[in-house]
């Protein structure tokens, strides 16, 4: 299949110059495009980030949220766009951080950060943890453990004890991983694409 077209069942547009722009779906941005501007970035389509966030209803209002893995940084500009606190973006790519400031900076997006780190590092380092109520989880698919960062995610203090962590997968998770640790709030398939709301088991 032709990336053009990989890209239009994303729901990006693809123009001459080569560089995509993928659309916010909702909230006061909506309508606005951000760039693409790594053709390895599988951006989250129209139609998962539409679920997710009907999902995630008003549970966005005055939350921190955290994208790792971030990308086309738009899991974290849609959450900003309907009523998220503050968003900190993580990507270990220069070129797509650099092009995530220049959109956080046209829209205005003042709460709201950009790091450069590889995410396992950035997840390492504890001057950095801090409890998150919304962590978007979207690594590229089959170069990170899935099961593995949600372990480190619920051993650690990164999310907030009623917080969720939205995740993407090419693969369902793990049922002992599930079983133990955490709960399915939501969860959905769309094509070759697992995805779902998770919360941290409460102990009793």
């Amino acid at each position: 299949m032709h990336f053009n077209e990989i890209l239009r069942i994303f729901g990006v547009d693809q123009f001459m110059s080569g560089k995509g722009k993928i659309r916010i779906i909702g909230g006061r941005y909506r309508g606005r495009k951000i760039s693409v501007v790594h053709e390895k970035i599988r951006p989250t389509s129209d139609r998962v980030r539409e679920t997710l966030f009907n999902w995630l209803n008003s549970r966005l209002d005055n939350k921190c949220c955290l994208d790792l893995f971030a990308g086309t940084g738009i899991l974290g500009i849609e959450a900003l766009s309907r009523g998220a606190k503050k968003v900190v973006f993580v990507d270990h790519r220069q070129s797509i951080v650099s092009e995530i400031q220049n959109q956080i900076t046209r829209l205005e997006l003042h709460d709201s950060s950009v790091i450069l780190s590889d995410s396992l590092s950035y997840l390492d380092n504890p001057s950095h943890v801090q409890p998150f109520d919304i962590i978007f989880l979207d690594p590229p698919f089959g170069t990170y453990n899935l099961e593995k960062l949600l372990s480190h995610i619920f051993e650690t203090e990164w999310l907030d004890s009623h917080g969720m962590v939205y995740y993407e997968s090419n693969h369902s998770l793990e049922s002992n991983l599930i079983n133990s640790s955490w709960d399915k709030y939501r969860e959905s398939k769309a094509g070759n694409v697992y995805y779902g709301l998770l919360t941290k088991k409460i102990s009793n």
